[in-house]
């Protein structure tokens, strides 16, 4: 690899971090709420709030 391209792998590495980190909070979060709605088909309670969707 050339110089160049090492120091560009190098800078991104930030942005290859927090795309993944995104992804995995996205996948986490869908997991629990897929995960509470089949646990409870009666009904499913918003984040961040007290009342249930019937």
């Amino acid at each position: 690899m050339h110089l160049i391209e090492k120091q560009n792998v190098n800078r991104v590495g930030w942005l290859r971090a927090s795309v993944l980190g995104a992804n995995d909070g996205l996948l986490s979060t869908t997991s629990i709420v897929i995960g509470v709605a089949a646990a409870q088909p009666e009904f499913i309670f918003l984040s961040n709030t007290n009342y249930p969707i019937f």
